[in-house]
């Protein structure tokens, strides 16, 4: 447990397994100003951005708290070869629970369909693999935790646990339009890989295109 410079009475730590239901409401929250319309999980995305990360890899699950309430969390993972893809998370969604009859993601579906006739032989963003950077990170805080150094904090232990285990690297998918999200990146290390790419099916929120930007960082 380590405290945050500058924020009295925030700490970070390593996950516990009675964070899980409480860390739901900061996934909830912590899409406020997300530049994406809706979620493709929906209900379901606690399975795919919370689960498979407190139940594949608890050790590089950490959490930021103070007086007992949580303000945002990194879900990470030192091989990202051995948790399931965000395809293969919506794949299974899709025959399991029946997420196709969902409005909301039966619209995205439609546009993805769409995107692939129209941007066929464009560059369109794809899952990241490379053995260069093995690893890989998700980050969310809750709204008012965000510009108080909670987000540095967290992303300096999840380095900290890199270098500990000798990974060679991390990448990390953000939304280019996220341009907020992008500078802390850079701030922490994080470089470009490669150019904005658009996301086939999504849209923001006045029916714009997005693009996932790829970033890696290496100790």
């Amino acid at each position: 447990m380590a405290n945050v410079d500058g924020t009295t009475g925030v700490t970070v730590r390593t996950y516990r397994e009675q964070d899980r239901s409480r860390l739901r409401g900061v996934l909830a929250r912590s899409g406020e100003g997300d530049p994406a319309a809706t979620s493709v999980f929906g209900e379901h995305d606690p399975a795919v951005w919370l689960d498979r990360y407190a139940d594949g890899d608890p050790g590089s699950f950490f959490v930021a708290e103070e007086d007992g309430e949580l303000l945002g969390y990194l879900t990470g993972c030192l091989d990202t070869s051995a948790l399931p893809s965000d395809s293969e998370c919506f794949e299974r969604l899709l025959r399991t629970e029946r997420l196709f009859l969902r409005p909301e993601t039966a619209l995205f579906l439609g546009r993805m369909a769409f995107d692939s006739i129209v941007g066929r032989g464009k560059e369109t963003a794809k899952e990241f693999d490379d053995p260069r950077w093995p690893s890989h990170l998700h980050i969310r805080l809750v709204p008012e935790a965000r510009g108080k150094g909670i987000g540095s904090a967290l992303m300096r232990r999840w380095q900290e646990r890199l270098r500990e285990e000798g990974s060679p690297g991390c990448f990390l998918q953000a939304m280019s339009e996220n341009t907020g999200a992008i500078a802390f990146f850079e701030r922490m290390g994080f470089e470009h890989h490669g150019p904005p790419r658009i996301i086939s099916g999504f849209r923001g929120r006045n029916g714009e295109r997005l693009h996932l930007q790829t970033m890696v960082w290496s100790p």
